[in-house]
């Protein structure tokens, strides 16, 4: 038996031709289901295109058995029922002849097809999981809304170092430990966070409390006795002071020159722009938070123990405290930034030393002084 695999034949080629019927029964109508359609080699079914084939009487792919004339030329099972010759070469047909080598073809070029499918499906859910995932700690999200807010808070961004003079750069949850090594910088105990209750009156009818916390801490640094007679004297006090919510902030007190500059900075990364954003997965070093303010604080020079004594003769300049407010920014941008912008508390040592508490001349003293910030 001789097998024969056809292509595709115009339609003008079977205009004409009768349906073989003994009886002269009406010919079968014939309506082509995409005149578009171009003839392609038979190496095409492996080719993991789709089935290029079709029978020549409805146009339709073959899908299932495929019959045949003495001379090779195919029908698909629901037109070759309803013929006795065949409409290519007219031969009235012997039996109901198969062409399972092509069936056979077919059928596994439709399983490459859809496991062709598959691949591309799962390609394409990796491609959609990775634009969800961040690209600094792998971690997935459900969309990219909640990946962007992520990046704004990820520790694995890449920072840095605020001191000057240092070259330092690294993800932002190894800083601290830099700063702790390199720079001496001090952890403080966790403190706690006091909670204030302000009253809006906007609407009369009900009043509403909107609740602000307030970060206090009382910080102390210990000078030298020889520290005025020390012209080239420099002397850096950091620290980390934590709270109960989870809350840092750095305090950089610093004596040189005869001045004394005290800043405080908000242990948090700086928001990302939408062009930033973008750039997330090409770069991990992005913005120092310049022009970001995350609140604002003030700082207060007192003397331990002195507050009913002021309540009492607040017109005494010298037991008033010297209090210096200030925006609070980002522990990432570099800690000279308040002084080129004229942001920064610096006091002369003439001024500050009327809040120390020194025993005598020969002793070293200390200066106290207060900070308490509110976050916008």
């Amino acid at each position: 038996l001789q097998v024969v695999v056809m292509s595709k034949r115009s339609r003008t080629d079977f205009e004409g031709l009768s349906s073989g019927k003994a009886d002269g029964s009406r010919q079968i109508k014939r309506v082509r289901k995409d005149e578009n359609k171009k003839s392609v080699m038979t190496s095409s079914i492996t080719s993991g295109g789709g089935s290029e084939f079709e029978c020549p009487v409805c146009y339709e792919d073959f899908n299932g058995a495929i019959y045949q004339c003495q001379e090779g030329h195919l029908l698909c099972d629901k037109c070759r029922p309803n013929l006795d010759n065949c409409p290519s070469c007219r031969i009235p047909f012997d039996g109901m002849i198969r062409n399972r080598i092509l069936e056979q073809i077919l059928c596994q070029n439709n399983k490459n097809i859809k496991n062709n499918k598959k691949c591309v499906e799962s390609a394409q859910n990796e491609i959609s999981k990775r634009k969800k995932s961040c690209c600094l700690c792998s971690q997935s999200f459900k969309s990219l809304n909640a990946l962007n807010s992520h990046y704004d808070i990820c520790e694995n961004r890449i920072v840095q170092c605020p001191f000057n003079d240092c070259s330092w750069n690294d993800s932002f949850r190894k800083w601290s430990k830099h700063a702790k090594d390199e720079h001496h910088t001090c952890i403080g105990s966790i403190q706690s966070v006091s909670i204030i209750n302000n009253r809006n009156n906007k609407n009369k009818n009900k009043k509403k409390k909107r609740i602000r916390k307030q970060y206090v801490f009382n910080h102390a640094i210990k000078f030298p006795k020889d520290t005025f007679s020390r012209g080239s004297a420099d002397f850096v006090w950091p620290k980390i002071v934590r709270y109960d919510d989870e809350t840092e902030f750095f305090v950089l007190s610093r004596y040189n020159a005869g001045f004394i500059t005290v800043l405080v900075r908000l242990m948090k990364l700086p928001k990302l722009t939408e062009n930033e954003l973008k750039k997330m997965n090409k770069t991990l070093k992005i913005n120092n938070g310049e022009g970001q303010i995350w609140g604002n604080y003030w700082i207060e020079f007192r003397i331990k123990g002195d507050g009913d004594k002021i309540l009492k003769d607040a017109n005494d300049l010298n037991l008033v405290p010297l209090r210096w407010p200030s925006n609070l920014y980002g522990v990432t941008l570099p800690f000279n930034y308040e002084k080129k912008h004229h942001e920064s508390l610096k006091v002369h040592h003439k001024i500050f030393t009327r809040y120390w508490m020194q025993e005598n001349v020969e002793s070293s003293a200390i200066l106290r002084f207060q900070f308490a910030a509110h976050l916008s």
